[in-house]
């Protein structure tokens, strides 16, 4: 915001201040978060041994012991 308050334009309005830095954060949140979002899968694997205690001694329904859960994040 340093860089714009260095137009011209920007010195001479500075009631335009506000307006212009919403404008950046909504372009910045509109063009970069849907891209963040759709770099990291939804679906995660994760090892047992990672989970709390309580977790970590879980079987399934044939009495075999789980090496990984998977979740969906729920973005």
């Amino acid at each position: 915001m340093n860089v714009g308050m260095r137009i011209k334009f920007m010195k001479s309005n500075p009631s335009f201040q506000l307006p212009m830095e919403l404008a950046i954060i909504t372009l910045c949140l509109g063009l970069g978060l849907p891209a963040c979002i759709g770099l990291f899968p939804q679906t995660v694997k994760l090892e047992v041994e990672k989970l709390e205690k309580e977790f970590q001694n879980v079987e399934r329904k044939n009495g075999k012991k789980l090496d990984y859960v998977y979740f969906n994040k729920g973005l």
